[in-house]
């Protein structure tokens, strides 16, 4: 285990950019060098006192760096996580994986060669709702499971840069940006989906926002539906959520982020903490102790391949 201060860079400053930035300056064992964008002004904007460099080869060259952060789109991910990966650092990645699977496996690959560790941030993983929730599914805590609803409704988001996220030649489109939380969710829970059926309707004035409902077949629940949606009003509040059917009980969670109910007749009181905060921790808790991430690239690619699957 060591113990000395871990170096580190985050490469994007944009909103999860910053977001995972911040994240880091709770930590004393750690401490990021540089915040790595082609705007380097945008850089400067979010850096926090960091150094800012226009490339991440230059970052690489410049400092001893133990970890890489990559908050890019999409579509960048697979060059800056292999290029960090080459250089020996580790690599914390936003989600989704990446658009196609050729890049996640492409990324896989590196990991793998190189020995250096590779974790996608998938949120969720760290939200006490779907701890909760994956608790008392794995435990039972109600009985064999039966049904089990999503769903992940937003206005169509303003806030990429370039307006990326709009473009689903970058973003993958609603399913694969927003959805995509909720199918590796399914996937934690009931393994690997055996029948993936979609339903995806776009914008009239755009073809990158969507609202898309899948279904998804375990072996071990009897229906899985996933609702996701870029279309909501303009000002609609992000609303994510979901329920669970159970032989004994009802575990369902909407809007709140610190109370669900149990059984519909049980209000349930959570601890509030920054999930982002939360990953950020662990990944650099596991890099320091050698232990396992919580999220392993398989599961990851599997969530972009359960994508993949029900666009086919």
């Amino acid at each position: 285990m060591t113990k000395r201060v871990l170096q580190g860079v985050v490469v994007g400053a944009g909103f999860m950019g910053r977001t995972h930035l911040a994240a880091y300056g709770s930590r004393k064992d750690a401490r990021i060098v540089c915040v790595v964008d082609r705007d380097v002004e945008r850089a400067r904007s979010i850096a926090l006192g960091c150094e800012v460099r226009s490339d991440l080869s230059k970052a690489l060259s410049d400092w001893e760096v133990d970890f890489v952060d990559v908050c890019l789109p999409s579509t960048l991910h697979r060059d800056a996580v292999v290029e960090a990966l080459d250089a020996h650092a580790d690599v914390l990645v936003e989600k989704p994986f990446a658009v196609s699977l050729v890049d996640v496996d492409a990324m896989v690959s590196a990991s793998e060669k190189t020995k250096s560790r590779l974790m996608v941030a998938h949120v969720c993983r760290f939200m006490p709702q779907y701890l909760y929730l994956k608790n008392t599914v794995e435990g039972q805590i109600l009985g064999k499971p039966l049904v089990f609803h999503a769903w992940r409704l937003s206005e169509v988001p303003a806030w990429s840069w370039n307006n990326w996220l709009n473009d689903k030649a970058q973003s993958g489109g609603t399913l694969l940006d927003l959805s995509i939380h909720d199918l590796d969710v399914a996937n934690w829970l009931f393994g690997v989906p055996k029948a993936h059926n979609l339903t995806e309707i776009s914008s009239l004035s755009s073809p990158g926002p969507a609202h898309t409902i899948a279904r998804l077949s375990y072996d071990d629940i009897g229906a899985v539906t996933i609702e996701a949606s870029h279309l909501m009003p303009k000002n609609y509040p992000f609303t994510a959520g979901f329920r669970l059917v159970a032989e004994r009980g009802t575990l369902e969670f909407s809007g709140s982020l610190n109370e669900f109910t149990d059984k519909s007749v049980r209000q349930i009181s959570l601890d509030q903490y920054d999930p982002y905060e939360a990953e950020i921790h662990h990944f650099l808790d596991c890099l320091k102790s050698g232990e396992d991430f919580r999220i392993t690239p398989q599961e990851a690619r599997l969530a972009v391949a359960t994508v993949h699957e029900l666009r086919k």
